[in-house]
């Protein structure tokens, strides 16, 4: 018999608005089918109360960066406590609209997924089923994801080195070259994958290295400057999963920053403050309104790994402007 688990399946959305401060000044009804409470109940309530008493201290910090920015679209999972003092966990999406004249706040929106129908507890055949499923879905994901920000980006960087190299083939014999190294690294890849393990040596795997290699590919596309600003710490303070993390979400913003943003500049940033990572990814490309979600798998492969990091995703972007992505987290 499996015990404490809850399944979701069809979505339960609430929104509300904070202030400055974090304090709730209107929540619609559905708050209520989330965390137990009425909207009128938790209007002038600090959110932070809300949260699991382990999260709070870092989401204070966040809270408070993520305001100086305009326009800042900020995601991640979050614990919070329901009105029974049950925790519940809710994926939380902020948009900082503090500067805005009719809303001056900042928008939150929480989210989780709860089935229509209450799970019988003597049908616990049918529980372990759907535990299966879902461990299944989690495997689904996993690969989908690997499959998307290594696989995806090693083709795209491949494609880029071609495309620069055919302009003149003999001139750039060496780069055809390096495409075929790409390749081999690619087949490896795919059959690795396939038997469900990574090629990767642990022991041997330096970060620095690997996004040197990975941007000296995208550097082949004409026009595109990449900087890349790295403390040196981080390889002897992270673990090879979160290095791995990292490396899978800087492979997917460099990508999109490729095939979206028309920049001819990137900065890249990975820098250790006080017991916190901080990753930043600033471009000079067209931008976009943060107001409006990105569609595709990548902004969700992101967000995937950043929450196996345990720490949160940052956007600020305005058409015109340019994209800053922060990544944050703590090192333990």
């Amino acid at each position: 018999m499996v015990k404490g688990v809850e399944l979701y399946n069809s979505p339960i959305e609430a929104t509300a608005i904070l202030d400055r401060n974090g304090i709730i000044l209107w929540a619609t009804p559905s708050i209520y089918d989330l965390l137990g409470f009425q909207a009128s109940e938790l209007e002038g309530t600090e959110i932070f109360r809300l949260l699991y008493w382990s999260s709070t201290q870092k989401v204070k910090f966040l809270f408070q960066e993520f305001q100086h920015y305009n326009q800042m679209m900020n995601e991640g999972l979050k614990q919070f406590r329901n009105k029974k003092g049950e925790r519940v966990a809710l994926h939380v999406s902020l948009v900082n609209l503090l500067t805005h004249p009719a809303i001056n706040g900042i928008i939150l929106n929480l989210r989780h997924f709860k089935s229509d129908e209450k799970t019988n507890n003597s049908s616990s055949r049918q529980l372990e089923a759907e535990i299966e499923k879902e461990f299944y879905k989690k495997v689904i994901q996993e690969i989908a994801a690997e499959l998307h920000d290594n696989i995806g980006s090693t083709l795209i960087g491949a494609k880029l080195i071609l495309e620069h190299s055919l302009k003149n083939p003999i001139k750039h014999f060496g780069e055809l070259e390096e495409v075929l190294k790409l390749l081999n690294v690619l087949v490896k890849d795919v059959r690795n994958l396939s038997h469900g393990i990574t090629n990767e040596d642990p022991k041997g795997f330096v970060l620095y290295d690997r996004l040197c290699m990975l941007l000296e590919n995208f550097r082949k596309k004409e026009a595109l400057r990449i900087l890349l600003k790295y403390d040196f710490r981080l390889e002897e303070l992270l673990q090879y999963e979160q290095k791995i993390q990292i490396f899978r979400i800087l492979q997917e913003q460099v990508s999109n920053i490729v095939k979206h943003a028309a920049a001819t500049k990137v900065i890249i940033s990975l820098q250790l403050v006080d017991g916190i990572v901080k990753i930043t990814t600033r471009d000079n490309g067209k931008g976009f309104n943060v107001g409006i979600r990105p569609t595709g798998i990548g902004l969700s492969n992101m967000l995937f790994r950043v929450d196996k990091l345990g720490g949160h995703l940052q956007i600020n972007s305005q058409p015109g402007a340019g994209t800053t992505i922060w990544v944050v987290f703590y090192t333990n």
